[in-house]
């Protein structure tokens, strides 16, 4: 899925996520469109001026999906998915349970949960070196090397 890093971006917050993980690719594409009319503007954690911006090691770059509000606020994990439901009529639910008494350590735990067995680069066992997202020409042959499709 392509970042939307070449977008104009005064005024807008990002959600930056796994661009490795497939379900979190998949995510991020479903709800593209969903986070633009909110002002929220979507990259994945692995380029080089996300981990800049976050002030990340490339070792806790993957943990867990970020959002960076347009006023500067950085959450990540359960925090960022409850911060975007409370903008999202829809999911607006969701916000309000999680301030009910426990709610919200049931949900981090529960994104903990998910988020170390989900399909991605972190479970194969990419390193650091391995932490670009793969262009359209090559192919993860495995962490760490590519090959070109064209070959």
């Amino acid at each position: 899925m392509p970042d939307s890093h070449n977008r104009p971006t005064r005024g807008y917050g990002w959600v930056f996520y796994d661009g490795h993980c497939s379900m979190c690719s998949r995510w991020a594409g479903r709800f593209t469109n969903v986070l633009l009319r909110r002002r929220f503007l979507t990259a994945p954690l692995q380029r080089g001026w996300v981990q800049q911006r976050l002030k990340l090691d490339s070792k806790d770059a993957l943990t867990e999906m970020r959002v960076l509000s347009a006023d500067g606020e950085l959450l990540g994990g359960a925090a960022a998915v409850v911060y975007l439901a409370g903008r999202i009529w829809w999911a607006r639910p969701l916000a309000v349970i999680a301030n009910l008494p426990g709610v919200m350590g049931v949900l981090s735990r529960s994104y903990r949960f998910i988020a170390r067995r989900r399909g991605c680069a972190m479970k194969c066992g990419a390193t650091s070196q391995a932490l670009s997202v793969p262009t359209p020409h090559t192919v993860q042959v495995e962490p760490g090397r590519e090959a070109d499709r064209a070959a």
